[in-house]
């Protein structure tokens, strides 16, 4: 599984492209989705804070980045509908990272 398969599957479950996204809005339905590409890049991917900080653009420090998790993994425990978006993410992604692990080369 890539990074961008990941960026796909939050803005899909969010239904924002990543465009709007990718930009300095801090709407917070927008910022959200932010963090939780930032949440869902190192978890699966165990990328480098500094790496998940280089996929936005501007490039987000890895000090914004943790914050980024911290508050995503916050809104999980406190709020209803990001622990129900995070539940959608996580079963896509269980699902890509099981297709990518079964392929025989």
């Amino acid at each position: 599984m890539t990074e961008q398969q990941i960026i796909e599957t939050v803005c899909n479950v969010y239904c924002v492209d990543f465009v709007t996204v990718n930009n300095t809005c801090r709407k917070i339905h927008i910022v959200e989705v932010r963090h939780a590409v930032a949440y869902f890049v190192k978890e699966y991917k165990k990328t480098a804070l500094v790496s998940i900080g280089k996929l936005f653009t501007p490039i987000r420090h890895h000090s914004t980045v943790i914050n980024s998790i911290k508050t995503y993994k916050n809104l999980i425990y406190s709020d209803a509908y990001t622990r129900n978006q995070a539940i959608k993410i996580r079963k896509i992604l269980n699902k890509l990272n099981n297709n990518f692990n079964n392929i025989k080369i």
